[in-house]
């Protein structure tokens, strides 16, 4: 049986630097930041449901990245049959260079636009869903981080998720608990 580890938004789940096992996300999302020479943290990338998550590890290195949660996150250790092994990782490599273009492009275009992106980014089966013009419930992070991922101020990250709302493309949880200004539904 496979380890899961369990984290709540926001809690770290490595720092760079330390070392241990290799991840894969089974529910959630993970922020990777990086931490420049005079100590500055930046937004480096992402890892959402089904990523390899400190694939470094395997090659030796110790975490290149501080990595905590976006929302509600599960992950697990990742181990593959030795047999299979370089070729599991060969596939990780493919669908990272994947992530790190869907990651850049959170930068690009008008601020509405980004944001939707972000969202598709982060709901598993987000094209299956909009196919079947189903309703998912989604989380999301805090405006803070929604705002540094995609470059935009948290006036502007705020404004569009308004926009949103009042489209009716996200839609409060009705009786939802916590933070419910990150708690909707998606309407695909």
């Amino acid at each position: 049986m496979k380890q899961k580890l369990l984290f709540k938004a926001g809690e770290t789940v490595y720092f760079a630097g330390q070392k241990g096992p290799a991840y894969r996300v089974t529910k959630g999302n993970i922020r990777l930041d990086h931490t420049d020479e005079e100590g500055e943290i930046s937004f480096a990338s992402m890892a959402i449901q089904e990523d390899l998550l400190g694939a470094e590890v395997l090659l030796g290195h110790s975490y290149q990245f501080n990595a905590h949660a976006l929302v509600d996150t599960e992950i697990e250790v990742w181990q593959e049959p030795s047999e299979l092994w370089e070729i599991a990782l060969a596939k990780e490599l493919l669908k990272s260079n994947q992530r790190n273009a869907e990651v850049i492009s959170l930068r690009c275009g008008q601020a509405i636009d980004r944001i939707i992106k972000l969202i598709k980014l982060m709901v598993p089966g987000y094209q299956q869903a909009a196919n079947e013009q189903l309703a998912i419930n989604i989380s999301l992070p805090a405006l803070r981080e929604a705002a540094e991922m995609t470059g935009l101020t948290i006036e502007t990250v705020s404004r569009c998720l308004t926009s949103l709302r009042k489209q009716g493309i996200l839609q409060p949880i009705p009786g939802a608990r916590g933070n419910i200004r990150n708690q909707f539904v998606l309407k695909t």
